[in-house]
């Protein structure tokens, strides 16, 4: 299995993390709480700790997702930068 990070559209992270996940991926989308000023007052939400960016496994090597949502994938030279597996902390 290997880690990969994607570039999301702004707000696309838990969407592409939801369309992903039935399709046998492993997604790490750390989230942090604040506070969020609307209209109604103020409401304490979750926002995604690291911005745009989606962390997931897959089995296979990674070439492109056709996944709505998905802008690119981290990486440099057109090949994306991939971790062996190894354990990430998730708490």
């Amino acid at each position: 299995m290997f880690w990969y990070a994607v570039y999301t559209g702004a707000g696309f992270e838990r969407k592409v993390d939801a369309h992903l996940f039935p399709e046998g991926t492993t997604a790490f989308l750390p989230e942090i709480e604040k506070w969020s000023h609307r209209k109604d007052g103020k409401k304490m939400v979750f926002w995604p700790h690291f911005p745009r960016i989606l962390v997931h496994r897959r089995g296979c090597r990674l070439r492109g997702i056709k996944t709505r949502g998905v802008v690119g994938i981290v990486g440099s030279n057109g090949n994306p930068a991939v971790r062996a597996e190894k354990p990430i902390d998730t708490s």
